[in-house]
């Protein structure tokens, strides 16, 4: 600016020596409302320059308050209005400290509607620019405006499915304490599993006569001598899910619920509803498997590529996106319990009783060992691909091998498994899912029951990013 000035006084210099004094008068006269425009021109470039900070702090936080790091399917919009006002205030004071725009803020308000599914957040502010040029004339402000809106993306629809192990592992007892019970009690914790070999008329009052077919060790007497399964935990788990998905649900209809159960082949609990209150009942009412009772992972999978539907965008009920919940723990075995008749007409009766074939639609994996004909091994991850080629978003949750000490010294495959399976067997589980991060592993009730929620609520966070 001093410069302009010093040139502009040389030519007025220039021009008072010249003759023609009327151009010296002329000029002089123009210098001053030329310099007022050109104040003005500088005044309003500054001015500029600080709303385009604004509006870019405006679009930054507004956007970011929207997004699918601050809008989650597992909130209500209440619950989604809250947090992502609170998002865009933290945000955009953090952008105006930072960019050192504080100077510059008068005021900013922001607001907040949820119309048709989406939520939109709206920034206002007031700004003001102090002026050099204007100054000298009494202007020694200019203040300006602006606002920024932004909508989120509407929820999603999803398609829930549910794979629980129901083979003879599952049987165990919970709890190290439930184990030792179903010792004392019933005769059998870890080898037998409580299958129900022998129907309750055999044995009504689960009494245990020390034989190994003496009708106690079942399902049924378990739960009268007040014990919980580890079958009972991932139940009481997965019933746990559908209360979460009812509660978050945003759109009628968003969820879909398809139940599932395996041991050497997969069994169809709950046909896809968007019924909470069904699929819930159904999950409790699922019982372990008896025929069969193995554990042929892969063969459930390769069925259940035949159950999935292709995954879609999430973007309509017609195109949902795919979850695959997979409760197991991760252990499979080539045993195939058969039912065994005998007597004629109305004397006959049919059990499983503990006999059992080898499972033809059984594969043997490089990990695992032989105990006699039977093959105990972790899963080979590669058995997933097909699913996940469908689009199928697989989470897993590896409900760890686990016994007590007098249970473990009933069968020396247990020693094994913890040794030699149990670190290869987290692994591959990692490996079955479709991302590290969704890949869960508990031993304990307590332990289940917040993995089994924790997935879901990953699944669901993450749910826009997937791939």
């Amino acid at each position: 600016m001093g410069r302009l000035f010093s040139k502009f006084r040389a030519k007025l210099t220039d021009l008072r020596k010249s003759a023609k004094g009327t151009v010296t008068i002329i000029f002089g006269l123009s210098v001053v409302p030329m310099m007022g425009l050109a104040g003005l021109a500088i005044d309003y470039s500054s001015v500029s320059k600080s709303r385009s900070v604004l509006q870019g702090i405006a679009d930054a936080a507004t956007l970011y308050s929207v997004s699918d790091l601050i809008v989650k399917p597992n909130v209500s919009w209440t619950e989604q209005k809250a947090a992502s006002l609170a998002a865009v205030k933290k945000e955009f004071e953090s952008l105006v400290d930072g960019l050192g725009a504080k100077g510059n803020l008068s005021s900013v308000t922001y607001d907040a509607t949820i119309a048709s599914n989406v939520i939109t957040i709206k920034t206002c502010y007031v700004g003001t620019q102090a002026t050099t040029a204007l100054n000298m004339v009494g202007v020694s402000s200019m203040t300006f405006e602006g606002c920024s809106q932004a909508s989120s993306a509407p929820p999603l629809y999803v398609s829930v499915y549910v794979l629980a192990d129901a083979s003879g592992s599952m049987g165990v007892g919970a709890t190290a304490e439930a184990q030792d019970i179903m010792i004392a009690k019933l005769g059998c914790a870890f080898a037998c599993h409580t299958l129900n070999w022998k129907t309750a008329a055999e044995n009504p009052d689960c009494i245990n006569r020390g034989s190994w077919q003496d009708g106690s060790k079942t399902t049924d007497c378990a739960h009268k001598i007040g014990v919980q399964t580890r079958f009972d935990v991932i139940k009481t788990a997965f019933a746990s899910v559908t209360e979460q998905a009812q509660a978050m649900q945003k759109i009628p209809d968003q969820f879909r619920f398809g139940v599932y159960k395996f041991s050497n082949q997969i069994t169809k609990v709950q046909s896809t509803t968007t019924s909470f209150s069904a699929t819930k009942s159904a999950i409790m009412n699922m019982q372990p498997d008896t025929v069969g009772a193995g554990s042929n992972i892969r063969y459930a999978f390769k069925q259940m590529k035949n159950e999935l539907p292709v995954s879609g965008d999430g973007k309509s009920a017609d195109t949902p996106k795919v979850f695959l919940l997979l409760m197991t723990d991760g252990v499979e075995s080539n045993v195939d319990e058969y039912v065994s008749c005998s007597g004629s007409g109305s004397s006959r009766v049919c059990r499983t009783n503990g006999s059992w074939n080898s499972d033809p639609n059984f594969t043997v994996n490089s990990t695992g060992f032989w105990s006699g004909s039977e093959r105990s091994q972790a899963i080979d991850p590669a058995m997933c691909n097909d699913l996940k080629s469908k689009g199928v978003v697989i989470a897993t949750l590896n409900t760890e091998y686990f016994v007590s000490e007098k249970a473990a010294k009933s069968d020396g495959r247990f020693a094994t498994i913890k040794s030699d399976l149990q670190p290869k067997i987290r692994e591959t589980m990692q490996k079955c899912a479709t991302r590290p991060d969704l890949a869960f592993y508990a031993t304990t009730p307590g332990e289940i029951q917040k993995a089994t929620s924790a997935m879901f609520q990953s699944l669901m966070e993450k749910a826009r990013i997937i791939k």
